[in-house]
């Protein structure tokens, strides 16, 4: 090998005399010798002094595309010459690095131009870049890492909560089943459970519970070691609901256990009705008509006039149109009246495309229905179980911090199962209520760690009176808890001769913190033709009235400040602004008395330069290009 690297030294250096007797006659840079000695060797080499090897011209990282946290692999580095081929002259250490992550080991030997080792990393979990590196020549390749299944990673001694996943949890279809002993209609997870460790746990000592529970990691959203607990969601080798009961008996007498519950699925809160809606009904002729009687009844066209206003704010700058999340069933993939700026729709259903119609269909283009929100960014996400609940209102508010309000027209929905669970009654169901409440909770306190908190508006459930506190984990969290980011809606009907001009519904829950219009209302979707439009019921269409105004009043006074676990400023201005209904409701809102308020000075301003069609009220200025009117 010596004599060999020997002879390719001097066949390099005669020909870099070979060049230098030709035409060129200056001094040659150490880097030219690289194009030169393709006379020779084939690739770019620092001939040195005839026994050192040459350099290649790059190194190639082999590694699987998915590794596991702290879990070996095996890493092979090959030079690569400037053709191709292995640098097979090369013998070295190479130095080896991870974004984001540490690399174990944190370097290789390479013999004859390739080395291969057993490695592993650990760091932050998802796209990592993985880098080896040799003086001045590198090369790198590109892994995604995955927590592991059966365990955290970290020092031993570290608290379990920062040791959880920020893990993306998907439900499968086959772990749903009815049957349960206590609660035999309801669709429950016999295999997958949802459960928060004390605060103090440390990691080997959750790492020892998920061992003796024989557990696997599907699902996580990681808290803030010493302060706020971490969620886990696992599968579990339980087969029956039997034997998750037991597990679950056991898991809770569990001395690091906070709390635990398993999955649930969750329906849509919608009072199936045949389609008697279609866009000619969109009209604003009379006040007690039509499939968007809801809107006139709330004051929404006197709020519009605000419109130009705050077209301006958003393009001089001085506002922002932010984001509202839905986490619905499903939703259409398109609509001819919906501009979705972020789309994962899950399964294609209906129900999410009425409640994102109602909260953001475009306004004024004369296809179909009109949104509350003229201004409305809607992202869409379908969830369908409590633990895809909070994993997608945590993980989509955390990464996008412009959400500012979440509509979740989601619930148990006791009285839809075979036979029917009476919710105000029954202690499983309360309990169940009442857990899911507090893993809801205790989701808030992770994401109040990371950004502001979203206000969140809730459907108050369609079981006919019943206590909405029951209803779903999130109006636990705030009927029962306290979580003043989540309002909880109640669904109205028109009746024009009552208090308010509205009534109850007959379906819908109580105990509520407001109502709004959620019978015979036309929105976007129907069963048949998703790209169609169809008339609906239920308190699903009720909370997305609140969802868009919220959002409309956000971007009229960008100054509305953001809610805590204590205080809700947006809520309290609805309050006060709310108007009285009959049918024993809550208050409804009224859209155009709380935006009126919300402006303040700056909504009169508004207001004081609108055309009412006198001579004398022709507009003197136009609000969104400030040019003056001479007629």
């Amino acid at each position: 090998m010596t004599s060999k690297r020997a002879d390719t030294g001097r066949n390099r250096v005669d020909c870099f005399r070979q060049c230098r007797q030709g035409s060129l006659r200056r001094l040659v840079p150490i880097a030219l010798l690289a194009s030169v000695a393709a006379c020779g060797d084939s690739g770019p080499a620092d001939p040195g002094d005839g026994g050192t090897p040459p350099l290649p011209a790059r190194f190639e990282v082999t590694a699987p595309d998915t590794v596991t946290e702290g879990a070996s692999f095996e890493l092979t580095i090959t030079a690569r010459t400037q053709s191709g081929g292995v640098a097979g002259d090369f013998s070295g250490t190479v130095a080896l690095s991870v974004s984001g992550g540490t690399v174990v080991p944190s370097s290789m030997t390479l013999a004859s131009g390739t080395g291969t080792a057993a490695a592993q990393v650990t760091g932050v979990t998802g796209p990592l870049t993985l880098r080896a590196r040799s003086g001045e020549v590198e090369g790198s390749t590109s892994l995604t890492l995955e927590p592991p299944a059966d365990r955290l990673v970290g020092d031993p001694a570290d608290p379990a909560a920062g040791a959880i996943p920020d893990l993306a949890y998907t439900v499968s279809e086959e772990d749903f089943t009815t049957g349960h002993p206590d609660l035999p209609g309801l669709p429950l997870a016999r295999d997958i459970v949802i459960l928060s460790l004390r605060l103090g746990t440390r990691v080997d000592e959750a790492n020892e519970l998920l061992q003796s529970l024989d557990a696997r990691i599907v699902g996580g959203i990681r808290g803030d070691a010493g302060e706020v607990p971490g969620l886990l969601m696992l599968r579990v080798p339980t087969e029956s609901h039997a034997e998750m009961e037991a597990l679950l008996a056991e898991i809770r007498d569990n001395a690091l256990v906070e709390t635990a519950l398993q999955d649930v699925r969750l329906g849509p809160h919608r009072v199936p009705q045949p389609n008697g809606g279609q866009p000619a009904e969109w009209r604003w002729g009379s006040l007690d008509s039509g499939g968007n009687w809801g809107l006139k009844r709330i004051g929404v066209p006197g709020m519009w006039n605000l419109n130009p206003g705050v077209r301006k704010a958003i393009a001089d700058g001085s506002s922002e149109a932010p984001g509202t999340l839905i986490l619905d069933s499903g939703f259409a993939p398109t609509h001819p009246d919906l501009a979705y700026s972020n789309l994962t729709p899950g399964q294609v259903r209906v129900h999410g495309t009425l409640v994102a119609g109602i909260v953001g269909a475009t306004y004024d283009n004369g296809v179909g229905v009109d949104g509350m929100n003229p201004f409305a960014v809607l992202t869409v996400a379908a969830t369908e179980s409590v633990g895809t609940l909070l994993s997608d209102y945590v993980a989509r508010t955390s990464a996008d911090p412009t959400i500012r309000v979440v509509n979740a027209s989601l619930g148990y929905n006791w009285h839809l199962a075979q036979p029917p669970i009476d919710s105000d009654t029954d202690a499983s169901a309360q309990a169940m209520a009442s857990a899911g409440g507090l893993l809801f909770s205790l989701g808030q306190q992770i994401l109040a760690s990371r950004r502001p908190l979203p206000v969140l508006v809730a459907s108050a459930g369609n079981a006919g009176g019943k206590d909405a506190r029951f209803n779903s984990p999130h109006a636990n969290a705030a009927l029962a808890r306290g979580e003043a980011n989540i309002i909880v809606v109640e669904a109205l009907q028109n009746s024009s001769g009552s208090t308010g001009g509205a009534t109850r519904a007959g379906y819908s829950d109580r105990n509520g913190h407001l109502s709004a219009p959620g019978s015979a209302i036309l929105s976007t979707g129907d069963t048949v033709d998703l790209s169609s439009y169809s008339t609906q019921s239920g308190t699903s269409l009720a909370a997305p009235h609140v969802s868009g105004l919220i959002g409309y009043l956000y971007t009229l006074t960008p100054g509305l400040a953001d809610p805590t676990q204590s205080t809700n400023p947006i809520r309290d201005l609805l309050f006060r602004t709310a108007v009285p209904v009959a049918g024993g409701a809550s208050s409804r809102i009224d859209a155009f008395a709380a935006a009126h308020e919300a402006g303040g000075l700056r909504t009169v301003q508004m207001l004081s330069d609108v055309d009412d069609g006198t001579p004398d009220g022709n507009l003197r200025v136009n609000p969104e290009s400030g040019a003056e009117f001479t007629d």
